[in-house]
């Protein structure tokens, strides 16, 4: 647990140095399930997407959807939604505006699977299916743009 919660927080560090690490500080378990959900989410999405898709385009709406699904199952709400809003701290533009909308759907997504049995693969399927049908965000030609255009 002591070398996830050191790769987390060096990982949250590195998204927004102050914010990340003093969030990380007090919220080592929080920053050690983000780590490994995101990782998790990754994964998924070079298994089901183009590689081409995976920065801006419908992989990394996926991504984002999934990670966030995936926190809610371990943490709270509000504790997904510190984690992934401070991970885009640096972010700017249509690129931090993507993700959050991607990972606000994701926290969407899992509210309404909380409690159902396999709910990790409900929310994969829900995030696929938000990909698919124009629920998600992706950036095509420097513009904001649902998942399906």
């Amino acid at each position: 647990m002591a070398t996830a919660t050191a790769t987390a927080t060096a990982t949250a560090t590195a998204a927004s140095p102050t914010r990340s690490r003093t969030y990380c500080f007090w919220n080592p378990y929080d920053c050690s399930v983000a780590w490994d959900r995101a990782n998790t989410a990754f994964k998924k999405a070079q298994d089901l997407c183009p590689d081409k898709t995976l920065f801006q385009g419908t992989g990394a709406a996926f991504r984002h959807c999934y990670w966030n699904a995936l926190m809610e199952i371990r943490l709270s709400t509000k504790d997904a939604y510190e984690v992934a809003t401070r991970h885009e701290s640096t972010s700017r533009g249509n690129d931090k505006e993507m993700d959050l909308r991607n990972n606000s759907i994701g926290q969407g997504i899992e509210r309404s699977n909380t409690g159902k049995t396999n709910a990790g693969i409900h929310s994969r399927d829900a995030c696929l299916n938000a990909q698919k049908n124009g629920s998600l965000w992706i950036i095509k030609s420097g513009r904001l743009v649902r998942s399906n255009s």
